[in-house]
């Protein structure tokens, strides 16, 4: 009998330690902040702000608020001129190795003239043990402007996260 409930107890130990080690509290924020290509050609900056709001199993779902500014160039000006694109993504992220692996979908929005539908794939790990860190990722948007149009691009940056 004594053995049983050692046994029984040793049990709850080693599950409740797993548990404990496989648990994880993300950051409920994370601000992004980078350079962006779209259409591999086309430079921009890039600046998002996500939030965590919740889990599914072992992902975690976030959802995020993006702005790129890219230039175009003008055929009329030497000057490129900064176009504003607003999107928004659904983010599903989980660690894969040593590094957090994400991606999604997303709409978006050139100021209400052209829409967009995007898919992102990326990774993003911690600068050690504190709250900076870096992404990379790709995407691509399908706009219905112009008949319909498929963009790839591409955003590196810096990550803070609270």
């Amino acid at each position: 009998m004594m053995k049983l409930l050692f046994s029984a107890l040793s049990l709850v130990a080693v599950l409740g330690s797993a548990t404990a080690q496989t648990a994880r509290v993300p950051a409920q924020w994370t601000v992004w902040s980078g350079l962006n290509a779209e259409t591999v050609y086309l430079p921009g900056i890039s600046l998002g702000i996500s939030r965590t709001v919740g889990q599914l199993g072992a992902l975690d779902l976030s959802v995020r608020g993006v702005l790129d500014v890219v230039l175009i160039p003008a055929s009329e000006s030497p000057v490129p001129l900064p176009a504003p694109l607003l999107g928004a993504d659904l983010l599903f992220s989980g660690p894969v190795g040593g590094v957090t692996v994400y991606g999604g979908s997303g709409i978006g929005t050139f100021l209400g003239d052209a829409f967009w539908l995007s898919g992102t794939a990326g990774l993003r790990d911690s600068f050690g043990e504190g709250q900076w860190g870096y992404f990379g990722e790709v995407k691509a948007r399908y706009s219905w402007a112009q008949g319909g149009n498929l963009a790839p691009g591409v955003r590196l940056g810096v990550t803070y996260r609270f």
